[in-house]
């Protein structure tokens, strides 16, 4: 359990470096310090086996994958299974949104 914010270890996949840096300053803001960034949906996969997150915050668009992809790889491997995971995007079409939903993100 995390007593609070700046205890959390958060994982980023953002392939855009502007973006990133958007998402970042909002957790600075809220004395988030551990924020470790990747650009893609392999990239994240491969971190978050050599180190668990607390929290995985994505992108739905990735160069490699999507984000629903990226939620559904994890979920069928049992040592990420359980990640919390958060999807950020502007995408509002159910058909699209859906499996996310599924998946329990």
């Amino acid at each position: 359990m995390y007593a609070s914010f700046q205890d959390l270890d958060i994982l980023l996949v953002e392939p855009s470096a502007v973006q990133a840096r958007i998402i970042r300053d909002f957790f600075a803001g809220l004395e988030v310090t551990r924020v470790d960034h990747v650009g893609s949906g392999a990239e994240a996969l491969a971190r978050m086996c050599e180190r668990s997150p607390a929290l995985t915050v994505s992108a739905l668009y990735l160069p490699d994958m999507t984000g629903i992809e990226l939620i559904e790889a994890m979920r069928d491997d049992d040592a990420l299974a359980t990640l919390p995971f958060v999807l950020i995007s502007s995408e509002t079409r159910p058909q699209v949104l859906d499996p996310v939903r599924q998946s329990g993100a």
